[in-house]
């Protein structure tokens, strides 16, 4: 009985999981890196950043495998302070709604960034994304949990524009929101 009743809050919890969806469109506002830092962009597990022990290396080598880009953000000292990956393949796994999007040829996902403590609150996650959207011409999505909002903060300081937020029951609208 006891089994039977957590898999229900499982499923209540999982209907009820909300994700906000950020749109940025290459007419956005111009992109402002700061002078401080360095970007860098990633394609494969010889580059020497994966020396310092910072990322899982068997997740870093699937990604690479399928075309999946490592976006870091240095300091002047070489000390990694913020990173991102970039999906530019067409399709796009969103494991917290268990959802393969389908994400036209012009739209890259931005997903699963991260910011080391002593360099949060600093406006380098706001940096990371702005070099990322500068890097071409396609639009950029990308998604946090509604209820991380540090994250969306730093989303729309990158003038990202909110397009809606999806949950377990009306998971697949996002089709909906990123063709506008």
């Amino acid at each position: 009985m006891i089994e039977l009743v957590k898999k229900v809050i499982g499923k209540i919890n999982y209907w009820n999981r909300k994700i906000v969806l950020f749109q940025w469109k290459p007419s956005a506002n111009p992109v402002l890196i700061n002078s401080d830092i360095s970007y860098l962009e990633i394609k494969d597990i010889s580059n020497s950043i994966f020396k310092q022990s910072l990322f899982p290396l068997q997740e870093c080598k699937a990604r690479f495998v399928n075309g999946h880009v490592l976006c870091v953000l240095q300091n002047t000292n070489q000390a990694v302070v913020s990173y991102g990956w970039i999906n530019n393949v067409g399709s796009h796994y969103l494991g917290e709604l268990n959802l393969n999007m389908k994400i036209p040829e012009n739209i890259s996902v931005l997903y699963d960034f991260f910011t080391f403590e002593a360099f949060r609150g600093q406006g380098y996650y706001s940096n990371l994304l702005q070099c990322i959207c500068g890097r071409d011409l396609n639009s950029k999505i990308i998604y946090a949990l509604a209820g991380n909002t540090q994250s969306c903060k730093g989303i729309l300081k990158a003038h990202f524009k909110l397009i809606g937020t999806i949950s377990g029951l009306n998971k697949n609208n996002y089709v909906k929101m990123i063709a506008q």
